[in-house]
């Protein structure tokens, strides 16, 4: 390697058993930069303290709920057009995350041109007696995990469902079972894994990822189409049908999309440079002044 060194010489990463912890040290100056790991109410208390700052930048993470569309009664697009159109996705962001997110109706998230809502006018009958036993994670998403399925939940049941909410520890269950049919409804989170709508469709639509959509029209649209086009204007039109088509089956249910927040002491200089949209934290551009 023969660019520029980084701007600083030594990282110290350290650990908390909670984020109450973690707040306390950052707020009395033990810890200088944290990344998205704040609860909503450890978020609000800081920006009370001196010293610190809270940077942010548009979303990229999404979060959304894996449905099986093999298993009964899931198996019907009708239900599951149902359930995207019960979910009240601002109530999520604002009684669980103090509105913080954005309210998300494609996988594709708005920070790409190409983004486009086909779901939020979706219209569709509650089946009479349909159960859903919706699952998440254990420590994996945070402190909030629990809330954010409670919330799904009262719409769901408001709008007609009947919902018992089920949960497993992410290491020791939940990761093993989220492509072995395991879970029929069930809660995931994704983070791209390079900046291109791309990212967001293939894993889930094409098939590769999770196993239970296949679908061979949406596969042609992806593998034949769009990864094969090159014009950026027949591009965006191929992913339109792609998000059309993806509103007519819906096996997934896209939730909301969040941004990075970086809390750093003042004395930490060139933050804004690892904000991108790679959603990762690059150490070598940070520097600490004094």
């Amino acid at each position: 390697y023969w660019g520029d060194p980084p701007a600083i010489d030594t990282v110290q990463v350290q650990f908390f058993e909670d984020t109450a912890q973690m707040r306390n040290a950052m707020a009395a100056g033990e810890i200088d930069f944290n990344w998205n790991e704040f609860a909503p109410a450890e978020r609000a208390s800081l920006t009370e303290e001196e010293g610190i700052t809270i940077s942010e930048t548009e979303g990229g993470r999404i979060r959304y709920i894996i449905i099986d569309v093999t298993a009964a009664p899931f198996d019907d697009p009708e239900v599951r057009r149902a359930m995207s159109a019960s979910i009240d996705r601002q109530r999520i962001i604002d009684e669980v995350f103090e509105g913080a997110g954005v309210p998300l109706y494609s996988m594709i998230p708005s920070t790409f041109d190409v983004n486009a809502d086909y779901m939020s006018d979706i219209e569709a009958e509650v089946p009479e007696g349909t159960e859903i036993e919706l699952w998440y994670p254990l420590n994996k998403y945070g402190d909030t995990e629990a809330d954010v399925a409670e919330t799904i939940a009262r719409s769901l049941e408001e709008a007609g469902f009947t919902v018992t909410t089920q949960s497993a520890d992410w290491a020791a269950e939940y990761s093993d079972n989220t492509t072995t049919g395991t879970y029929s409804v069930y809660l995931l989170g994704w983070y791209p894994d390079y900046i291109d709508p791309d990212a967001y469709i293939d894993p889930f639509y094409g098939g590769g990822y999770i196993p239970y959509y296949q679908d061979e029209e949406m596969q042609q649209l992806i593998r034949d189409q769009q990864t094969a086009e090159i014009d950026s204007e027949e591009r965006a039109q191929i992913f339109d049908e792609i998000q059309q088509k993806a509103a007519e089956d819906v096996p997934y249910i896209p939730l909301y999309e969040e941004g990075q927040t970086v809390y750093h002491a003042d004395s930490v200089t060139g933050v804004e440079e690892t904000l991108t949209p790679a959603q990762q934290t690059w150490y070598y551009v940070l520097s600490k002044e004094g």
